[in-house]
């Protein structure tokens, strides 16, 4: 399931905006919901208005909370003995206590434990960093991370990439899994880029039956995020990127069609060197597509 950020527009995700939320003595919350029931934790999203759907049937055993302060910013983590739902209050410091900002879902992270991190970014600004499991079932596995920009009322986001991911044996004539290599560039003040190296593999669809499965190609790109101060947050630099949007989604998402567009070079080098594995499985899948410029393209190499 994807992260959902509570009170933020769109995206796929959930944040609750707490602006109006009294002060609270945050520096205790850890320690008062920690080992205590799911219960109390309800009674405390009650009093900032939280609205969650986490944590829904009463895990078994006890919440296991803690808490990472930054700057002027404190993070709450909070989840039960099974790991499995998780979620981050964010809070921000003043002289009469702490005020509540919003909160991440995290649900069903039911192959490892998200991760987050407090981030400093130029000007002054902080990001709460938070790589989770996105998707997840048979075969397949979508990790994103995410950072959202805390602020007095809101969290935005301000960078999300897909981490790593793979999809095997669904109905596809290919097989795919990828990695990622990221590098946070830090200026004067701040990260003001970060650099993603995304590395990704494809082989013959395990669902062909009749096909051996066989690997097809490798492809490493780039992408440059960096920080724009108007808009506040990280954009793809089209320039230094030798990647696009829509290929780094696709990375997970790709059908035939959006593959055969993002690849054509790797599968026309593929029609021509291709061993005879390659090139059997290389004439069904361009029988899978519709006519174009790309499937011409390969097929003028195919021998």
């Amino acid at each position: 399931m994807p992260v959902r950020i509570i009170g933020a527009a769109a995206l796929a995700v959930t944040v609750l905006a707490g602006a109006t939320a009294e002060a609270l003595p945050c520096d205790d919350l850890a320690r008062r919901l920690h080992g205590q029931a799911a219960s109390e934790l309800r009674v405390l999203w009650r009093q900032l208005g939280v609205s969650s759907r986490l944590f829904a049937t009463a895990p078994p055993g006890s919440l296991r909370v803690a808490r990472d302060t930054q700057s002027s910013y404190v993070v709450v983590s909070v989840t039960s003995d099974t790991e499995t739902d998780w979620q981050y209050l964010v809070f921000t410091r003043r002289p009469e206590g702490c005020r509540f900002v919003g909160a991440v879902d995290v649900p069903a992270q039911v192959l490892e434990s998200p991760s987050h991190r407090v981030i400093r970014l130029p000007d002054g600004q902080t990001a709460l960093a938070v790589r989770a499991l996105a998707r997840s079932g048979t075969g397949l596995a979508l990790v994103r991370e995410t950072w959202y920009l805390l602020t007095e009322s809101r969290l935005p986001i301000v960078l999300d990439y897909p981490v790593r991911g793979q999809m095997i044996g669904w109905p596809s004539t290919f097989d795919r899994s990828f990695a990622t290599t990221t590098v946070a560039h830090s200026g004067a003040t701040g990260v003001d880029e970060v650099q993603v190296e995304f590395r990704a593999s494809y082989t013959s669809g395990s669902y062909i039956h009749w096909m051996p499965v066989e690997p097809l190609f490798a492809s490493t790109r780039r992408a440059y995020y960096t920080w724009r101060r108007a808009p506040r947050r990280f954009v793809l630099d089209p320039v230094r990127s030798d990647v696009y949007d829509d290929e780094i989604e696709g990375l997970f998402h790709d059908a035939e069609e959006q593959f055969l567009r993002h690849n054509v070079q790797e599968l026309a080098q593929l029609a021509e060197r291709g061993n005879d594995r390659q090139q059997a499985w290389l004439r069904h899948f361009l029988d899978s597509v519709p006519d174009g410029p790309e499937k011409r393209a390969v097929m003028e190499n195919l021998r």
